[in-house]
């Protein structure tokens, strides 16, 4: 009975695994509301040629992020589409994302931005007991948000690797 019990313990971990890995790719790869899907090239000028692509869309996602007050709602629907792009292209082509420095747009043009606009409406001495509370709500909920992502981000790029190691040591095993 000791010995049923391990078996089921042991098939529901893996399943969990399994489960679990398949539903952060599901959340970071296949969002085709707001982006488009990136095919897997091996070919070094195609994968260069796709990462200026993505590139190029941050770029003029970020301009018209930064075009728009902080206070406006349709902003985040912006922030969400940069937030998928710059995902795309650290995990497609991350040489090229850090030499085009992603990881600090990402940062400032995503969240820091934001947070700094409600830590301002914080310190305004004008706003009513409930406006501040709904405001350091928003602010604890962006510092999770932002947390969050960070998190799938690496945990995605970590099974990515590790998927790529694990196929790197099936190649060089197999016989020519």
């Amino acid at each position: 009975m000791i010995n049923g019990k391990f078996n089921e313990s042991k098939k529901i971990s893996s399943v969990n695994y399994s489960f679990f890995s398949s539903i952060i790719s599901l959340l970071f790869f296949s969002n085709n509301r707001r982006s488009k899907p990136i095919a897997q090239q091996d070919d070094s000028e195609n994968v260069s040629s796709i990462s200026q692509e993505i590139f190029s869309e941050c770029e003029k996602l970020k301009q018209k992020i930064l075009s728009l007050s902080n206070g406006k709602p349709d902003i985040w629907l912006y922030r969400q589409e940069l937030l998928d792009h710059y995902g795309q292209l650290i995990l497609f082509d991350l040489d090229y994302a850090l030499e085009k420095k992603i990881e600090h747009d990402l940062w400032t043009v995503v969240f820091k931005n934001e947070i700094n606009f409600k830590q301002e409406q914080l310190k305004e001495n004008n706003q009513h007991q409930i406006k501040r509370t709904e405001i350091q709500m928003s602010l604890q909920t962006l510092y999770e948000y932002a947390r969050g992502y960070y998190m799938k981000l690496l945990q995605v790029g970590f099974l990515k690797y590790h998927s790529q190691m694990a196929r790197g040591r099936g190649e060089a095993a197999s016989p020519a």
